[in-house]
């Protein structure tokens, strides 16, 4: 029943064109206890905001990767945390993609080469395509994503061969 409940919440979300909730990213302490507080105390409030944080957490991400229609790697789900942080702090210190490569496997020394491969394939295609607009599937504000933009001097690379 727990499955078929976290499919049926989307339904509303759906239906007016919002990104559905994730369960992926949700504090699991806080959502078990506030089912507790919901099934034991009639108390939805603990349960409400552990929702809501995870919702706006996911949605940003879902629109990303609907625009992108691209579909995560799981090694880009168990590390989105650390992606996002590391990405903030890339851009933060104004790092172009093409000079990405060496921070990216060293932030993510304690994985495997494959992984850090995909990731250095990922977090480079980040930096090279973030725009104002897109900014916040990465936890980046716009005026930050276009202060990058700016630092690095360059225009977001979308993969379109010119003419």
């Amino acid at each position: 029943m727990k499955r078929v409940g976290r499919v049926l919440c989307n339904i509303p979300l759906l239906a007016r064109g919002l990104p559905p909730m994730s369960f992926i990213g949700i504090n699991r302490g806080n959502y078990l206890s506030g089912l507790i507080s919901f099934y034991e105390l009639a108390d939805a409030s603990l349960l409400a905001e552990t929702l809501v944080d995870a919702y706006e957490m996911s949605a940003p991400s879902y629109v990303a990767a609907v625009a992108t229609q691209r579909r995560p790697r799981s090694v880009e789900l168990r590390e989105r945390t650390r992606i996002q942080n590391l990405v903030a702090q890339l851009m933060g210190e104004h790092v172009a993609p093409h000079e990405a490569e060496e921070p990216i496997r060293e932030h993510f020394a304690d994985l495997s080469e494959g992984d850090r491969e995909i990731l250095v394939a990922s977090i480079t295609e980040v930096l090279s395509k973030v725009t104002p607009e897109n900014s916040a599937a990465w936890g980046i504000d716009a005026d930050a994503a276009q202060q990058y933009r700016d630092a690095i001097g360059s225009a977001p690379s979308f993969g379109l061969a010119r003419k």
